[in-house]
C-alpha cells in the first residue's frame, strides 16, 4: 500500500518508486535493449493505472475514513505501511505516517469532486424534466449511477421529446 497525502499524487509516488528500481546497477547491467523497452513500456502503464487511483473518489473517501478511525485511539501515535508482492516480499521502504500528519489524510469535508466524464454512453434510467435539484439516474458500466446533467442542449431535446 502506498499512503501518501490527499494532496500528494499516487502516480508521481510510483513514478519515483520506479525510477529508483531503473537506476539500480543491477538493472542497468542485466537489462537489454528489448528488456528496457519492455520495462519503460510497463512503467508508462503502471502509472496511467495509478493515476486512475488519484481520481478515485472512493480510495478518497476510505482513506479519510481509516485515519479518522485512527484519532480516536489515543494510544496510537504512527501508522507504517509498505507494498508487498504476492510472496509477501517487502518492495516498497517503510513508510511512516505520525500521529500529527493523520490530519493530512482526512478529508475536511464529505463533498468529493465529482468525477467528469465525457462521450459516455449512459442508458438513462430515471431523467429529470422539471427544473429541481434531483439529479438524472443512469446505468454507466452495469452499475445505476446518479448524475448531473449538464447539456443543455440534451435537456432540451429530452424534454421535445415528451
Amino acid at each position: 500500500m502506498i499512503a501518501n497525502p490527499l494532496t500528494t499524487s499516487g502516480s508521481e509516488e510510483a513514478k519515483q518508486l520506479i525510477d529508483q528500481l531503473i537506476a539500480t546497477p543491477e538493472f542497468e547491467q542485466s537489462a537489454g535493449e528489448k528488456t528496457k523497452t519492455l520495462v519503460e513500456k510497463r512503467v508508462q502503464q503502471m502509472i496511467a493505472s495509478c493515476s486512475n487511483l488519484d481520481s478515485s473518489n472512493i480510495l478518497k473517501k476510505r482513506r479519510s475514513n481509516f485515519f479518522e478511525l485512527l484519532k480516536k485511539y489515543p494510544r496510537i501515535n504512527r501508522v507504517q505501511l509498505t507494498a508487498v508482492d504476492e510472496q509477501r516480499s517487502t518492495i516498497t521502504q517503510e513508510k511512516t505516517i505520525t500521529r500529527q500528519q493523520f490530519e493530512q489524510q482526512i478529508l475536511t469535508s464529505d463533498v468529493l469532486e465529482p468525477e467528469e466524464i465525457d462521450n459516455v454512453d449512459i442508458e438513462i434510467v430515471s431523467p429529470v424534466l422539471k427544473k429541481s435539484n434531483y439529479k438524472w439516474v443512469g446505468v454507466y458500466n452495469g452499475k445505476a449511477r446518479s448524475f448531473t446533467m449538464l447539456s443543455k442542449e440534451f435537456k432540451n431535446w429530452f424534454s421535445l421529446e415528451k
